[in-house]
């Protein structure tokens, strides 16, 4: 197994190599080029491509040339261009900055790659060096020897009464635009400045002048396929069905659960909790920045506009999956044909990421009480609806993931596969998610809920009538729950969550399943609440009124008695 893995990765090494077209020495611990004829830039490569090449690049084009020629005329204005990198930030860029229309509106133009590495001094030279020569001016003498801020002087006597546009093409930090910002006169003539960037942060510190940001997206899956077969069948007209299948699962596949990532994260030791935050919640703040950053692009989203899946470049993909390989990162039993637990598993005493997900394993072992240190315990998706008592040995569980459906559906509540939990799961005080458990088995698993005072996400089946105030007690000490998801046993029960003061003011998404006499109080108080579904509430009266105070409501969801055809959705 070894030997196949080296030869595995050697393959893969020359097909990189072949793919990029370097040609490499090694010289001890360092390779240099040998053939410095087989390396270009690419950034340069996409200045020359012909209009004929270019696919999906008209709307954004439009959109820009817009924004410099027809919108506040006689203002100063940044506008920014943000986007991974190799997502055609220069290139869209290029041919707005040649189309006629902006030639003729700009007659003083100059284009500056900045790059992560440059000299103020380089770039003020050629910024001159391009606005003189186009302007059929002599070159300033001796304008090597001179300082920057000579160097400005010149540059700015020059643009002073001129209506100029200048492209910063790739700017990775702020350094350069603080650099050069002296230097071009911001008098009411019009100028633009234009700005590319891979960073969210730089795209956006341009408030003090009029200006847009144009986040760049990536192309549509028609134009990405059109592009595809462009580049990879020019002389046909179009991919053939064999490969068409094979890509179209490649892609899916190129997509990361982004939910999922972050507890591998988490299970991996890379992220430790930071200010007063579970390493959960730092996770996602370093995958946000990431996002901001272009490095991780959101493929997917909930209904509710959370980041469901995620991909990056296949440049970095490449190298990431050959790193994981190395460290043995995200070896996964996910969607393995597995009937029975595999015994071997629980030798593995430090493991913290267990996931079985998609398997059909019907049945947990006693034994699994030996993985003392399991953070993530993922069952979804398979046949388990029992966990045996000795999970409670697993003091350091914050995930456990048990629940399957029946039928795909938006409203996740309709076909969930239950779980029962043994009694003291109160407790696995580090857990953060628990869904679905089945709380027609007593009172005291509902009393017990009050320990995890840590949830995040909770979801509750066959709630019986008269535990409601148990649950209210129980809810109430969780001050961090985002997610609350409940429904009744019987669709002519009450569902009396009346007594419940307020769930946590962080809750996010609220899923009742059940008789209402009245919308309860506490919604309306609840102004971090983005998506709220009522099933079985019979509720008759206006709900206008309750749900204009909730501010960040995205999604409602009313679902009237399911009995024949009798069924509404608003």
């Amino acid at each position: 197994m070894e030997i196949q893995g080296i030869k595995t990765r050697v393959r893969e090494i020359f097909e990189r190599s072949q793919r990029y077209r370097l040609n490499t020495l090694e010289v001890g611990s360092s390779s240099i080029a040998t053939n410095h004829n087989t390396w270009h830039n690419p950034r340069e490569d996409s200045l020359l491509l012909e209009e004929a090449e270019l696919v999906g690049t008209n709307k954004p084009k439009r959109k820009l040339i817009g924004w410099l020629v027809e919108e506040n005329p006689k203002k100063f204005a940044v506008v920014s261009v943000i986007g991974m990198g190799g997502l055609g930030k220069t290139t869209i860029v290029k041919k707005v900055y040649n189309d006629e229309s902006v030639q003729g509106y700009f007659r003083h133009r100059a284009w500056l790659n900045i790059s992560q590495s440059f000299k103020v001094g380089d770039l003020l030279r050629s910024m001159i060096e391009k606005l003189f020569k186009a302007s059929e001016q002599s070159i300033p003498q001796e304008m090597e020897k001179m300082n920057d801020t000579d160097l400005k002087k010149i540059l700015k006597e020059f643009l002073l009464e001129k209506t100029y546009l200048i492209v910063l093409d790739d700017m990775w930090n702020i350094d350069a635009w603080e650099a050069l910002k002296l230097a071009l006169p911001r008098r009411n003539l019009g100028n633009r400045i234009i700005i590319t960037t891979r960073f969210m942060n730089i795209a956006s510190s341009f408030k003090e002048f009029i200006g847009h940001v144009h986040h760049l997206k990536p192309l549509g899956s028609e134009d990405a396929w059109a592009l595809f077969c462009i580049k990879v069948f020019p002389l046909e007209s179009d991919c053939p069905h064999t490969w068409r299948i094979f890509l179209r699962r490649s892609w899916e596949d190129a997509k990361v659960n982004c939910v999922r990532l972050i507890r591998l994260w988490v299970a991996k030791g890379f992220i430790k909790e930071k200010g007063g935050l579970t390493m959960e919640e730092t996770t996602q703040n370093y995958f946000k920045e990431l996002i901001n950053r272009c490095l991780v692009q959101i493929a997917d989203t909930h209904s509710d506009g959370t980041m469901k899946k995620c991909k990056i470049h296949d440049l970095m993909r490449d190298i990431i999956i050959l790193k994981a390989r190395e460290a043995y990162f995200a070896g996964s039993l996910n969607h393995v044909p597995l009937e029975i637990f595999p015994d071997e598993i629980v030798n593995l005493l430090h493991l913290k990421y267990l996931s079985l997900r998609g398997t059909n394993i019907k049945m947990i072992p006693e034994s699994i009480g030996r993985l003392r240190n399991l953070e993530t315990l993922d069952l979804k998706k398979t046949y388990v609806t029992k966990l045996p008592k000795y999970i409670l040995k697993l003091q350091q569980l914050r995930h456990i993931l048990i629940y399957r459906y029946q039928v795909e559906s938006y409203l996740p509540f309709d076909s969930a596969q239950l779980v029962t939990v043994p009694t003291g799961i109160g407790g696995l005080v580090a857990l953060q998610k628990l869904a679905y458990l089945d709380a027609s088995h007593g009172k005291g698993i509902i009393r017990e809920l009050g320990r995890l005072t840590q949830l995040r996400r909770l979801g509750i089946r066959r709630l019986r009538k008269e535990y409601g105030l148990g649950l209210c007690d129980s809810i109430a000490k969780m001050d961090h729950l985002l997610s609350f998801d409940v429904s009744l046993r019987d669709e002519d029960e009450i569902l009396d969550l009346q007594l419940l003061p307020s769930p946590s003011k962080l809750l996010e998404r609220l899923y009742l399943k059940g008789r209402l006499e009245k919308l309860l109080t506490w919604i309306p108080l609840l102004d971090n609440l983005v998506k709220i579904c009522l099933r079985w509430s019979r509720l008759k009266n206006d709900l206008t009124d309750a749900l204009q105070a909730l501010p960040n409501l995205v999604i409602f969801v009313f679902l009237k008695l399911m009995r024949e055809k009798d069924y509404g959705f608003h």
